[in-house]
């Protein structure tokens, strides 16, 4: 038989000595989409030894059944699936399975994301082995839409780029690359601090995390697909709830006021995060007709910061005294993109 756990013993390691990487990952109800996350991990050539922590919290869709006839069928010793005794919510779920990584590298893949490159892991392993300065490499991905629609996104040139804190802490977003192009040293998920798990989400500050630490190599190669709006998935619940968007905003402010103690943090550039936190915030308020609290988060945006604005958040400050008709072009927008 084949490696699992219950959540009686995470403690019990892998049947892989001495691994060089740690593939970390978490899923939840994620029964559409697992196999194809596992099969492009296990496809995976000329990689140096890994192991496969999956960490499934609690699925009820059979999700479990699906890991473990997968890792039997395949005889996948290298692959083990641990299952937590209840729902503990996402960031408990990669707080414990990051914990039980062995690897000097950790790489990610969410249960609804999936690997298309079969030297990913290679690739990625070689280039922060010759730079032991990074502390996090990613790479260009696509986006996968469903339903046979994907395209190209997170690209940033044609050459391995250098990216720092200050690159992060500026982006009108946040998410500099896709979680699932994450390769990051274990020395960072080693001492991740005490915040971590009550964070409203944890890739980002993975990033952060790395960063404070050394530098990222961002690669050309697209290598992983990011699945958006996927049953259950992260960007479905925000999109489609928009409460939990303003609860996610919120607390991303929660975070960020403790976060200003940090002097590194403050002197790359946090303010902008802040500011672009309360600006996604604003128009959040804004869809709901909350239309005070949207003049007061794209006001406050705008006196932390006015050089980093993204187009949006321009015009949503030029129109805060007519929030009716910033509604109107604003949704008009959105069904336009989408």
């Amino acid at each position: 038989s084949f490696p699992t756990r219950r959540s009686s013993d995470l403690s019990a390691p892998s049947s892989v000595r001495n691994p060089h990487i740690s593939v970390c990952v978490i899923t939840y109800n994620h029964a559409k989409y697992i196999l194809e996350c596992l099969e492009g991990i296990r496809k995976q050539l000329g990689a140096p030894k890994f192991e496969v922590i999956i960490r499934d919290d609690a699925s009820t869709d059979g999700t479990g059944s699906l890991v473990c006839s997968y890792i039997e069928k395949n005889r996948l010793s290298n692959f083990i699936y641990h299952r937590a005794g209840k729902n503990g919510g996402m960031m408990k779920n990669v707080t414990a399975a990051l914990g039980l990584c062995r690897g000097e590298f950790v790489a990610l893949c969410e249960g609804d994301d999936y690997w298309t490159d079969p030297s990913k892991l290679q690739k990625q392993h070689a280039l922060m082995t010759v730079h032991p300065g990074c502390t996090i490499s990613a790479h260009a991905s696509y986006i996968d839409a469903g339903k046979g629609r994907t395209r190209r996104a997170f690209q940033r040139g044609d050459d391995v780029t250098r990216f720092e804190l200050r690159d992060i802490l500026a982006l009108s977003s946040t998410q500099f690359a896709p979680t699932a192009s994450y390769m990051i040293r274990t020395e960072i998920v080693d001492d991740l601090p005490d915040w971590f798990e009550g964070a409203p989400i944890g890739d980002f500050f993975l990033e952060l995390l790395s960063l404070k630490k050394g530098y990222g190599l961002f690669m050309p190669d697209v290598m992983s697909a990011y699945r958006v709006f996927a049953t259950g998935s992260w960007s479905s619940g925000m999109k489609n709830d928009r409460r939990r968007s303003i609860e996610y905003g919120q607390r991303m402010l929660q975070l960020i006021a403790i976060l200003e103690d940090d002097p590194q943090l403050k002197a790359n550039g946090l303010d902008i995060l802040k500011a672009n936190v309360k600006a996604l915030l604003a128009s959040d308020f804004l869809l709901c007709g909350e239309f005070e609290k949207f003049r007061d988060c794209i006001e406050e945006s705008f006196s932390l910061n006015r050089r980093w604005q993204s187009r949006t958040a321009t015009y949503l400050y030029r129109l805060r005294r007519f929030p009716s008709m910033a509604s109107l072009i604003y949704r008009a927008k959105r069904a336009y993109l989408e």
